[in-house]
């Protein structure tokens, strides 16, 4: 067989001939198809040399059987102990079989902890590529998957920078997801797996007994087997405790793929847990899965839970749903919203530190301001309590929802006269000051962060940039933007002001570029960027996210923009009429109302009735010359935010 594989190897036989050669093999009973691979396998043997297979999932059919060729294979190699074979796969061989086979060892290795992830990349990546100071967020992006590293480090080592993987780890996620599509996209999974895979992917770690309790529909017989199942799949593992769990890049990829939540799922698991807790059986390491279970189905907490619960034990849960929701989009983040704001409000009956409690109840609170309302509970009670969030927390309300910048700037330049929280403070009035043409207050109020600060946070620097341009100081312009290029942009604010520039400018492929560019930061506003993708896709005549993209707006209290995307569409319609009607509606404008009411004045004064109308054209006439010397003074500065 040797000189074949290499003629083979060294391209010396063609496509035809490969395929005659596969077609042979195929002829052959299962039990020549192992004598004749058997023999390939004693020539190296032979050499001293050790044969290794990698195969994706695994030398074994559905369910808890190998392959009648490869089981024939192994039996006949119980007589050559000379021949040494390592399979390595996503998949584990099923344990019966391998036990009776008696000469096959597996071992399974277990998901790695960052730091390992680290060590492996410092050992694999070019020295002159490696950035410490980005290692521990690329580890983070990797989930723990040996495979995963070994494909970053050629990422690396090809010329892909360590600090864009970690700000856009696309290529990483990509890959993780196409190691396991074809388990995921193929019907391999029963649909009870599924579901179990599911619930896992929601929550950290559940005993076997909790599991058959949440799929009490099926027998415990039937649940056994299909998590010894998942776990041969190496799907699943087991933690301390007997615990089972996901494996994080199994969590990643699924909550991807199927992101769509059964609600029976946390109902279940809610009954099973708030059960067990009742009769005093649940284990307190999964109170954060309780709390997260009753939140999530709507449930009241009993009295009896808050008595145990602590800020400590609730605050982890909160930050996670609210950052959830900041990287969802559509119902995915109003679901974390409404639970992360469900499961704050227990800290204004708890006994804290101040600092806990207040930041507890500013994720809750913020969550509640972008889903379009006013927490006016919450509010009060920080009031009372002296947190400067509360300020903040009013302002941004007034400003996302009520567009009344006045009341808000007024309310934060109080707040920033106080000690703590400024950054954000700060963020939020130069944010205001620019949407209303005041640039030179925007400036004013970067300036109160130390430049050494400042230039870190590549949002302030977009700020500060718009308030620049406002002011038209080009080159000042000019040299932040060169500066901040290869800087960490965890909000987006720079990808998201190139996407403006570029609707502005009527580059639209580039816009949605820019726009894609921005949702791969970790803490960019999804929905926001779902509207700047929407005008984009509109102006290129693609109106099939619009009712979704209005419908989302209207959801989060922002009327305006779902106003302005009606009258682009209009416009791409060349209905005039109707594009006027809807952006009149908007009544504070920036710059991109203005553009598509003065394009909608524009195709009006194309219409052959209103030519023929010389009042009506001597009007038009006027508001468009007015429209022209609003755009001219516009806020020029601002974002589509």
């Amino acid at each position: 067989m040797a000189p074949p594989v290499f003629s083979d190897l060294a391209g010396g036989l063609t496509s035809d001939q490969a395929e005659e050669q596969k077609l042979a093999f195929a002829s052959l009973s299962d039990q020549e198809q192992a004598t004749f691979l058997l023999n390939s396998l004693e020539h190296w043997a032979t050499l001293n040399q050790v044969v290794t297979i990698r195969h994706r999932w695994g030398l074994r059919n559905k369910g808890n059987t190998l392959p009648p060729w490869f089981k024939e294979l192994l039996i006949q190699l119980q007589t050559k102990p000379q021949v040494r074979l390592i399979l390595i796969s996503e998949r584990q061989l099923p344990r019966t079989e391998v036990e009776a086979l008696g000469n096959v060892q597996q071992f399974h290795l277990e998901e790695l902890d960052a730091a390992t992830i680290q060590f492996i990349l410092t050992l694999r990546v070019v020295p002159r590529f490696l950035d410490p100071l980005r290692l521990p967020q690329i580890a983070e992006k990797i989930n723990g998957h040996p495979a995963t590293a070994n494909f970053t480090a050629y990422l690396i080592n090809s010329g892909r920078s360590m600090e864009s993987l970690a700000l856009a780890p696309d290529a990483v996620l990509a890959f993780q997801d196409k190691v396991l599509q074809e388990l995921y996209e193929k019907n391999v999974l029963s649909e009870l797996q599924k579901r179990i895979l599911k619930l896992l992917s929601w929550f950290p770690k559940l005993s076997i007994s909790i599991i058959c309790e949440a799929f009490s529909d099926h027998s415990k017989e039937t649940v056994v087997e299909e998590l010894w199942e998942l776990s041969d799949f190496s799907l699943i593992d087991q933690s301390e405790g007997g615990k089972y769990k996901v494996p994080a890049v199994v969590s990643s990829t699924y909550r991807r793929k199927q992101n769509n939540v059964d609600a029976d799922i946390f109902e279940n698991i809610a009954a099973v847990l708030r059960k067990q807790f009742d009769e005093d059986r649940l284990d307190y390491d999964l109170i954060e899965s309780l709390l997260l279970a009753i939140v999530s189905s709507g449930e009241t907490i009993s009295p009896r839970l808050l008595q145990i619960l602590t800020p400590g034990r609730i605050e982890p849960v909160v930050e996670s749903l609210y950052y959830e929701g900041i990287s969802a989009g559509g119902e995915d983040a109003k679901l974390s919203f409404n639970r992360c704001h469900a499961l704050s409000k227990l800290a204004m009956s708890m006994k804290g530190s101040d600092d806990s409690i207040e930041n507890i109840l500013f994720f809750g609170a913020d969550a509640k301001v972008r889903l379009g309302s006013r927490p006016d509970d919450m509010i009060d009670f920080m009031r009372r309590r002296a947190f400067v969030t509360a300020e903040y927390i009013d302002a941004s309300y007034l400003f996302h929802s009520n567009r009344d910048f006045e009341t808000a700037s007024k309310i934060l330049s109080k707040s920033l006269q106080a000690a703590g929280f400024k950054i954000r403070n700060v963020r939020l009035l130069t944010r205001i000051y620019l949407r209303t043409g005041q640039f030179q207050l925007a400036l004013d109020t970067l300036s109160k962060i130390p430049d050494v600060r400042l230039l870190r946070d590549t949002g302030l620097v977009m700020m500060k940039v718009k308030a620049l341009r406002g002011m038209r100081n080009r080159s000042d312009v000019a040299k932040l933007l060169y500066g901040i290029q290869d800087k960490r942009d965890e909000y987006g604010e720079y990808s998201t002001y190139q996407a403006s520039v570029a609707l502005r400018e009527g580059r639209f492929e580039d816009a949605i570029k820019h726009v894609e560019a921005a949702k791969r930061a970790p803490r960019s506003n999804k929905a926001i960027l779902s509207v700047l993708e929407c005008a984009c896709e509109l102006e290129k005549g693609n109106l099939s996210s619009l009712t979704s993209t209005c419908a989302l707006a209207r959801a989060m209290n922002r009327e305006a923009d779902a106003f302005q995307l009606q009258a682009r569409a209009a416009l791409v319609s060349k209905d005039w009429r109707s594009s006027e009607e809807y952006i009149q509606k908007v009544n504070r404008k920036d710059w991109f109302d203005l553009n598509v009411e003065y394009r909608a004045t524009e195709l009006k004064l194309q219409d052959p009735e209103i030519l023929r109308d010389p009042v009506v054209k001597k009007a038009a006439l006027a508001k468009q010359e007015d429209l022209l010397r609003q755009l001219a003074g516009a806020v020029e500065g601002s974002s589509f935010a």
